[in-house]
């Protein structure tokens, strides 16, 4: 299912994507793509948007391939995330910290194979900087079983 997110702070502009972000103004009743230079965020298809609740303007994809990108400035520049130390599964859920934008948790599908067991939400508290740290919330001492996330949410009262 392809996702449709409204963007918190500008509830005129509407995301939605394929192999880039689609954003529909509902001012101007126009589509634009991100990137526009003829590349993609993905090989395959985004499955989740995020949107920064404290900043309308950095926003996440999360695709089929394993593929997170962010952008701080509303499409114009972006930054693949998922390059170090991310399991390279679908990116299923991405949820971004209602007081930081740079802070996200992400859900990812697959399942454990030959005994070996997948963690499947991952946190990263500075997706600004140049090499990502992404930390496991789901290893087997957590107590979450090995199974496919296919959302994730931040309690509101306790985000971080």
């Amino acid at each position: 299912m392809v996702p449709v997110v409204l963007n918190p702070l500008n509830t005129q502009l509407l995301y939605t994507g394929g192999n880039v972000l689609c954003t529909y103004n509902m001012a101007t009743k126009k589509w634009g793509y991100s990137p526009n230079n003829g590349s993609t965020l993905t090989k395959g298809s985004i499955m989740c948007i995020g949107v920064a609740p404290s900043d309308g303007a950095t926003i996440y994809t999360g695709a089929d391939d394993g593929q997170i990108w962010r952008t701080p400035d509303s499409g114009a520049h972006w930054s693949k995330i998922s390059n170090s130390g991310l399991p390279n599964r679908v990116i299923n859920g991405i949820v971004v910290n209602p007081t930081n934008p740079n802070s996200i948790l992400v859900a990812l599908s697959g399942f454990g194979q030959n005994g070996a067991r997948l963690d499947h939400i991952w946190a990263c508290n500075d997706t600004s900087a140049s090499t990502p740290v992404w930390t496991s919330l789901s290893t087997q001492a957590s107590g979450l079983p090995d199974i496919p996330v296919t959302t994730i949410a931040l309690d509101p009262l306790q985000p971080n």
